[in-house]
């Protein structure tokens, strides 16, 4: 009876793993096959080029320095390139204490005092 126990919980615990495992899930995935090679997508979009943190109209094809010693930021092709425009990450954003509201119009409440003629 012991060994009876024993097996069916090295049965339940070898089942929980194959579940949580990564390579189980593929398995079960019948478009992705073992033998082929799978590419994982790449996340950071498409550098267009470099360019000084201190003056937009220096820029370069590779990471490098500014004429200030400064390191050359990149410019993604996804970003959008409007002036003026300030874009802050959701973490950072957090990390701050950015709150938004929505906005209210309203117009200021006139009160007029009568002189007492």
């Amino acid at each position: 009876m012991k060994n009876l126990l024993s097996m069916l919980f090295g049965i339940a615990i070898t089942l929980i793993v194959l579940v949580v495992s990564p390579e189980y899930r593929v398995l079960l995935n019948d478009s992705v096959s073992l033998d082929s090679e799978v590419e994982a997508p790449t996340l950071e979009p498409e550098i267009l080029y470099w360019v000084a943190p201190m003056d937009a109209n220096f820029r370069r094809d590779q990471p490098g320095k500014s004429p200030m010693g400064m390191d050359l930021v990149p410019v993604y092709a996804s970003a959008n390139n409007e002036s003026g425009v300030v874009t802050i990450s959701s973490s950072v954003s957090s990390q701050i204490g950015v709150k938004t509201a929505q906005v209210q119009w309203s117009l200021p409440r006139l009160e007029f005092i009568s002189s007492g003629q």
